[in-house]
């Protein structure tokens, strides 16, 4: 009577890191000769199928290789076995052959994938800072052999913080993280592959950092030093601002408050043009700092007038000869802002220190007889100087009648 066909099955799965393959199996009275084998992949475990034609002697020993050609000792047959596998990642196999007790050998072979080396991962870079509460965090990652299972995100707020677990065994790329406003937070991430391999943290300072920073600087503006008056249209701007989480970076300036230049680098003085026209001019600045929170708006107000004060000089009341060297200059000078100084000149080339603006003038004359030209100069309270206005007089020596002596008894 025909003997019914027998079915072994054989397991190989990879057990460790370290590159040890277990076989299992049940394997019973089978002439190798009459056996094959179906090898079937199940995850990292692999079934190998025996099928017994009728008859035979059964296995009574074997032996494994990694090449096919380098082989193990002949051993007994046995249901499990720890192999080593070659050293480095990639497709290994292992071969086995099998001898019945009639001396008849087969061969079969079976192939797995090594993978001992981790995964790799990184945060995506962070901008130095934030101008909200709330941000994303990206990271990423890569693993070329059996692929990336998931990921584990830390935080550390400050760099003496303590690393804190945010997320683990995630499969995102991406999350929203919540801060604090003046904290600084550093993040690091490390994956894990489908065979387990895990990846170490960076550790230190992790792989990027930001600070959260949503306070806009203050500060404030000068012209010409707090001046009431400009003569000129080009002034100088004293600026200082502060901002004590991110730093000032940038100002901008406007002479409407609405239209404002383009953004520049902080710097604490500029030269600035006023708008034309005489009149009270305001000037506009707001700071930026490098979260990029912009100030509220800082104004200073200064009078422009560019035009120069008139007037006039009358010497001596008018006189056109004078016996005296001492003389009372009379002078006028207006202005829409007010003058504030004069000077004064006997020949047109030396000039006395300005002094302050009044309606006369004591002045000394040479004693020499001659036509003598008293020049003024008026300045306003902006500096505009006026022109010269002038007015001449004549010294003369005083005149002295003397009557004769009359000698009187002379012969």
């Amino acid at each position: 009577m025909a003997e019914a066909p027998m079915r072994w099955q054989m397991r190989w799965a990879l057990v460790a890191a370290g590159a040890a393959l277990h076989v299992a199996g049940v394997v019973a009275n089978a002439a190798a000769s009459e056996a094959d084998v179906v090898m079937t992949p199940h995850r990292a475990v692999y079934d190998i199928t025996l099928h017994r034609a009728q008859g035979g002697s059964g296995i009574a020993d074997m032996r494994l290789s990694n090449d096919g050609s380098n082989w193990s000792s002949l051993e007994s047959f046995a249901a499990t076995k720890m192999w080593t596998l070659t050293t480095g990642d990639g497709t290994k196999t292992v071969y086995v052959r099998y001898r019945d007790n009639a001396g008849n050998i087969s061969s079969y072979s079976d192939t797995i994938i090594l993978d001992t080396t981790p995964p790799s991962s990184m945060v995506s870079a962070l901008p130095a800072y934030h101008n909200v509460i709330t941000f994303t965090v990206s990271w990423s990652g890569s693993d070329t052999i059996s692929g990336l299972a998931s990921y584990e995100v830390q935080y550390k707020d400050g760099l003496t913080g303590t690393w804190q677990g945010w997320l683990n065994g995630t499969t995102l790329t991406s999350a929203v993280f919540n801060g604090v406003n003046s904290h600084t937070y550093y993040f690091q991430s490390r994956a894990r592959d489908t065979l387990g391999n895990v990846e170490l943290y960076p550790g230190g300072n992790g792989d990027t950092y930001t600070t959260i920073d949503i306070t806009a600087p203050t500060g404030n503006i000068q012209i010409e030093n707090g001046a009431a008056y400009v003569s000129t249209l080009s002034v100088a701007l004293t600026l200082s601002a502060v901002d004590a989480a991110s730093g000032v970076s940038q100002m901008q300036f406007s002479n409407t408050g609405t239209a404002f230049s383009s953004w520049e680098p902080f710097v604490s003085t500029k030269i600035w043009a006023l708008t034309s026209g005489d009149g009270i001019k305001t000037v506009c600045v707001r700071y930026r700092d490098a979260a990029g929170n912009i100030s509220a708006v800082y104004t200073d107000t200064v009078a422009l007038d560019t035009t120069s004060p008139t007037g006039g000089i009358i010497v001596a009341d008018g006189a056109a000869v004078v016996t005296t060297t001492q003389i009372i200059l009379t002078l006028n000078a207006v202005d829409i802002n007010g003058v504030s100084e004069m000077r004064f000149s006997g020949n047109g080339l030396t000039w006395t220190a300005w002094g302050a603006f009044s309606t006369n003038r004591t002045w000394t004359l040479p004693k020499i007889p001659g036509e003598y030209i008293i020049s003024v100069q008026f300045r306003d309270v902006a500096g505009n100087e006026s022109a010269i206005y002038s007015d001449s007089v004549i010294y003369e020596f005083p005149y002295h009648v003397y009557l004769p002596a009359v000698l009187k008894n002379k012969q």
